[in-house]
């Protein structure tokens, strides 16, 4: 918490605080695509499109009626919220 929590050392980081450490990690990855990688695995955000597609969501192989196979998230992932319990969770607001 210590190197998001900088502005006022408080024990609650900052929506500003926040995403002055993503600036600052952002300035250091020289593709938007991959920050975009990043981002989506370290907090698990489902979404992107190709090789910046989140990886960190657990995936099942799912073999359908006819045969098919297709990797899908398991259930309930792609309704993960930070939003839910913030602040007791993790001392701030949004």
């Amino acid at each position: 918490m210590a190197q998001w929590d900088t502005i006022k050392r408080d024990g609650v980081v900052t929506c500003e605080e926040f995403m002055d450490y993503y600036k600052d990690v952002s300035a250091s990855v020289d593709r938007d695509d991959e920050f975009e990688l990043i981002i989506r695995n370290a907090w698990h955000i489902a979404g992107g499109e190709g090789w910046c597609e989140n990886t960190s969501i657990p995936r099942h192989l799912e073999i359908g009626p006819d045969g098919k196979q297709r990797v899908v998230m398991a259930q309930g992932s792609e309704n993960f919220s930070y939003d839910q319990g913030l602040s007791q969770n993790w001392g701030g607001e949004v």
